[in-house]
This record gives C-alpha cells, sequence and structure tokens, in this order.
C-alpha cells in the first residue's frame, strides 16, 4: 500500500474509533448503573473510564494529522451509545456482558490494524500509542469473556472466537520500538 493510501486509511481509521469510543463510553455507563453487584459496578466503570481516555488519545493522533472528527460517526455513535445504555437496564446481565465482549474483540484488531497504517505511512511514533490501546481493548474483551463463560447461557449460546494471547499484539511490532531511525525499520522482518 502507498503511503499516502496508508496515511488516509489511518485518517478514517481513527475517525471511526474517535466516535465509537463516545458510544462505547456512553453505554459502558449504562452498562455499569444496570450491575447489582459492587465489584462488577466498579469494574465496568473503570473500562468506561478508559474508553473516555482512548477517545482523548484518538483526538491527539487526529490533530497531529490535522484531521477532524466526522460529524456523522459523532452522531450515529452518539445514538447507538445512548440507546445501548438504556437497553443495558432492561436485558437483564448476560446480553450487555456478551455483546461488549464481542465488539470489544473487533475493537481490538482495529486498533492493530491502526498501527499498521500507521508504520506504513511513517507514523512510527503512533505505535506504542495504538498498540497500548489494542492491549487494553484486548483486556476488556478478556474481561467479558470470562464473565460470560460463568453464566449458565454460555454453553447455549455461540462464543465469538478467542483472541490470539495478549503477548502477540506487539510480537509484529517489536522492531518498531527498537528501531532508532527509519532505515533500521527496513531492513527488520515483520512476523507473517
Amino acid at each position: 500500500m502507498r503511503e499516502t493510501d496508508s496515511r488516509s486509511e489511518l485518517v478514517k481509521l481513527l475517525q471511526l474509533a474517535y466516535s465509537a469510543e463516545m458510544g462505547a463510553a456512553l453505554a459502558y455507563r449504562g452498562h455499569w448503573h444496570s450491575l447489582a453487584d459492587p465489584v462488577e459496578r466498579a469494574e465496568v466503570r473503570h473500562i468506561e473510564a478508559e474508553e473516555w481516555l482512548h477517545r482523548r488519545e484518538v483526538a491527539t493522533l487526529l490533530r497531529d494529522l490535522a484531521a477532524h472528527p466526522r460529524l456523522w460517526y459523532e452522531i450515529k455513535f452518539f445514538i447507538i451509545g445512548t440507546v445501548l445504555s438504556w437497553l443495558c437496564h432492561l436485558a437483564g446481565w448476560f446480553i450487555p456482558m456478551y455483546g461488549a465482549g464481542r465488539l470489544e474483540r473487533r475493537n481490538y484488531r482495529e486498533y492493530v490494524q491502526a498501527a499498521a497504517f500507521a508504520c506504513e505511512c511513517g507514523h512510527l511514533d503512533y505505535t506504542n500509542c495504538l498498540l497500548g490501546m489494542a492491549e487494553t481493548e484486548w483486556d476488556h474483551e478478556n474481561y467479558f469473556r470470562g464473565k460470560v463463560e460463568t453464566h449458565p447461557w454460555h454453553a447455549i449460546v455461540p462464543m465469538w472466537e478467542k483472541t490470539p494471547p495478549r503477548t502477540t499484539i506487539r510480537q509484529s511490532y517489536r522492531f518498531v520500538t527498537q528501531a532508532t531511525s527509519p532505515a533500521k525499520l527496513k531492513q527488520e522482518p515483520t512476523a507473517a
């Protein structure tokens, strides 16, 4: 992929992530308010806070790329997050936990893809931030998977594909964080 194409794809993905983080945070706000267990409430509230942090981090990357959030995404994800927040109070315990886990799995992959686009367009300095967010999203997916697996319904509801081990997130990028120059980056092989 050409550098300009990679930059364009990175911007599109970050614009989507910026708004999706708001939607997720709003949904988690309703989710933790709907939970009876105080420990689970605190855990999901912490996940909400991490989604807001990701939104701020993505905003910084967009500014650095001289890009802006897309209004349509902002409206769309505000509505989605608000509706999901409200539905958490009606859906019981299992459905919000299950839905959150499935969504977090996708989020983890999107940040890994964003890191690849950042490398391709020469923004190696974004890699640690993006992979850090991927790791956090991986943690969220793992949390929700663990919760779902404690419920009797998990035996009858199809589970989403298990994510690879967390340590694999940075394996393909280890050379990026060790590289002292773009020239060194080009000499290092990448994992398939």
